[in-house]
């Protein structure tokens, strides 16, 4: 056991996985506090003062990319091997520049950069969530799947839903199979869409997929063979929230608008309504904005 590096549990302690970074770190620290102290006292403390410098504004640094950003773990029970695979079990976490996993168990790999979860896997990045019984990440790359997850997108983008797995692409893409997707919490699922397969760029803000149907307190009422969504606020052809309702006079009462964005400066929307006790109708709205009016 003599390759195999114990440490103390429920400590979150940032790393570089290279030898002897930790031994150095160490000395290093101790020294540092024993001359500090002997330092503190050959010094009057009335002689002495620490001018603070005003700024008049916050200096803005560019961020790290992400091979040269700490790494932090925290977990109940933490071993490793050869300083190169890294094992955190009970409440594990790895940190690293806004990129969080969570887990029962984490397996940490540093020269293939790839943690593999198992237990209550859970993903965030960007206030996006994925969680999931098991997954497996490259965290440089951010490269890899989750299985069976639950997903939040947040920020820009907004929307609640599951999946049968999935998989994380390059240019920061997400391949969603089998997935639903609704604006709706799921504790108020009125709506929401499935489909057979969907894929989630998070630069531009879109979901484009296939076999998507539309359904209402899960009847579904609409089917495309391929679609594409907006997650964002940025303006989109496309289906909007539908309305539903039943009275005594037009029985059940849906209408699923669609919009159009024909310019930065006209729209128009058509509304198909049915009613099961009156039949179809079909309404329109067209907008336009010029520099006078």
């Amino acid at each position: 056991m003599s390759n195999i590096r114990q440490f103390h549990p429920n400590k979150i302690l940032p790393f570089e996985w290279k030898r002897g970074y930790f031994a150095l770190i160490l000395g290093g620290f101790g020294y540092l506090t024993s001359t500090t102290s002997a330092y503190a006292q050959s010094i009057d403390p009335a002689q002495t003062s620490l001018p603070l410098r005003l700024e008049d504004q916050l200096q803005v640094r560019k961020p790290l990319g992400d091979q040269k950003s700490v790494t932090f773990t925290s977990s109940n029970i933490l071993d490793g091997v050869n300083d190169r695979v890294v094992n955190l079990r009970g409440d594990a976490e790895i940190r690293r520049n806004g990129t969080v996993i969570k887990g029962d168990r984490i397996t940490y790999d540093s020269d293939t950069d790839i943690a593999e979860v198992e237990g209550r896997a859970k993903l965030m990045k960007d206030m996006t969530s994925f969680a999931g019984p098991k997954a497996r990440l490259k965290l440089d790359a951010q490269l890899g799947w989750i299985e069976s997850p639950n997903y939040e997108f947040g920020g820009t983008m907004v929307g609640y839903g599951n999946a049968s797995r999935a998989e994380f692409l390059e240019d920061d893409k997400v391949l969603l199979s089998n997935p639903t997707y609704s604006t709706c919490s799921p504790e108020n699922l009125d709506w929401y869409f499935s489909s057979s397969s969907m894929e989630v760029d998070r630069t531009s803000n879109t979901g484009t997929g296939k076999d998507g149907v539309l359904r209402f307190f899960n009847v579904p009422v609409l089917y495309t063979p391929y679609y594409s969504l907006p997650f964002g606020a940025e303006r989109k052809s496309g289906f909007l929230t539908a309305t539903t309702g039943v009275n005594s006079s037009t029985g059940a009462d849906i209408t699923v608008p669609y919009y159009f964005n024909i310019a930065p400066n006209r729209d128009l929307t058509i509304y198909p309504r049915y009613m099961s006790k009156r039949g179809t109708q079909l309404g329109a709205e067209f907008r336009y904005l010029e520099s006078n009016y």
